[in-house]
């Protein structure tokens, strides 16, 4: 099975929260662009210095909205 096949969950652990590149990882985007969808509030985030944060339901919710 490859990468692009995985479930979201295969690849992050369940209940912990996102950032950038797991999320960017997960949904086979780049990083940019979760950041461009962050700063637009298209996914609600939180920064933290450089380092931005996802609730673990909020990727889902967002991971989720993409399939359909």
């Amino acid at each position: 099975m490859s990468t692009d096949e995985r479930q979201p969950m295969e690849i992050h652990p369940i209940g912990q929260d996102w950032n950038t590149a797991t999320l960017s990882q997960a949904a086979g985007v780049t990083d940019a662009y979760i950041r461009y969808l962050l700063l637009h509030s298209i996914i609600q985030g939180e920064k933290f210095s450089r380092v931005w944060r996802v609730s673990y339901e909020e990727g889902l919710r967002w991971l989720e909205s993409r399939q359909k």
